[in-house]
């Protein structure tokens, strides 16, 4: 069992069944975001689809994954769209948590997301994290 203490440091936006999620950001949850995130810039990219072998225990691994302290708060932010005319609503997640469990098969996608970002809006700089010690 490892400790995971993550900081993001710009806001993170993460959409779950439709909606932001806005609190209680689960491992699952970010680890789903991630990986789709990597498999877009992968296949966009490099011509490349990125295969996780087994899927279901991919992500019944990661379910297992527990939160241990959430110091994630809602940051609100907004950006002027010239193609829009309008002012749009970036808020996200900043802030620090700390995930316990077996670690092992997502360090690769971890490692990976805190150059690529996670969640909407990485083209924006939003997303970014980094491990903290």
């Amino acid at each position: 069992t490892t400790d995971l203490h993550l900081r993001f440091t710009s806001p993170t936006r993460i959409v779950h069944q439709g909606s932001m999620v806005e609190s209680r950001l689960s491992f699952a949850v970010l680890l789903q975001s991630l990986v789709r995130r990597i498999a877009m810039l992968s296949y966009f990219h490099c011509d490349s689809r990125l295969e996780v072998p087994d899927w279901t225990a991919f992500t019944e691994k990661a379910a297992n994954v527990t939160c241990n302290e959430d110091g994630l708060r809602w940051y609100d932010w907004e950006r002027y769209s010239n193609r829009q005319q309008a002012r749009i609503q970036m808020g996200g997640l900043v802030g620090d948590i700390v995930y316990q469990g077996d670690l092992t098969p997502f360090w690769p996608y971890l490692a990976l997301g805190e150059q690529v970002h996670v969640g909407k809006g990485g083209s924006f700089g939003l997303g970014r994290y980094e491990f903290v010690a």
